[in-house]
């Protein structure tokens, strides 16, 4: 081949990197629904493995397509990556969700009923508790979590204290992050 020659991707290329592209954006989605509670966190232990196959595919294509100087296609996947993971990361898409369904959460925060499993606008509820904290504080319990223990507390005169009497004996350290609304993100370490 000479230097003025160009070289052209295979025709099965461009289908075959878009299908990754598509397949990158729907684990990466799982990872955010799993980031918002929505699913359980083995789905999204399988979706990051089945990512890490996904990946060495995604090598394999671009590899192909940059010989042939093909380099927007290659780097989709990694954009997808990069803009779905910063609201997985620490908790973006939680407080997102938290900040629509503010009144909603209120509202059942307020009324604390331990029969309120479920939906609480975006949020997914396991349990409401408010009779071991003290000042009224209503918790919400997230749907959940693999190994921590997560809660939406809503305690509008500030951040929470006192929550001592809820720690199991397993947890290791319990912080507060402030969110929307009132709220505060509950993580019982263990």
């Amino acid at each position: 081949m000479s230097g003025t020659e160009r070289r052209t991707v295979p025709r099965w290329w461009t289908p075959a990197m878009i299908v990754v592209c598509v397949v990158t954006a729907a684990l990466m989605s799982v990872a955010v629904a799993s980031t918002l509670r929505w699913i359980d966190w083995l789905w999204w232990a399988a979706a990051f493995l089945a990512l890490l196959v996904v990946g060495v595919v995604w090598l394999v294509l671009a590899v192909v397509g940059l010989r042939a100087r093909q380099w927007a296609l290659p780097l989709v996947p990694i954009l997808i990556v990069v803009v779905l993971a910063v609201p997985a990361a620490d908790n973006h898409a939680l407080r997102l969700a938290v900040w629509l369904s503010q009144s909603q959460l209120r509202d059942a925060a307020r009324a604390c009923d331990p029969g309120s499993a479920g939906w609480v606008g975006l949020v997914r509820i396991e349990r409401a508790d408010r009779s071991s904290h003290p000042r009224g504080q209503c918790e919400l319990r997230l749907h959940g979590h693999f190994l921590n223990t997560e809660s939406v507390v809503y305690s509008p005169d500030g951040r929470p204290r006192d929550f001592s009497s809820t720690v199991s004996e397993h947890t290791t350290r319990t912080t507060f992050h402030p969110l929307p609304g009132g709220f505060y993100l509950r993580i019982d370490e263990w």
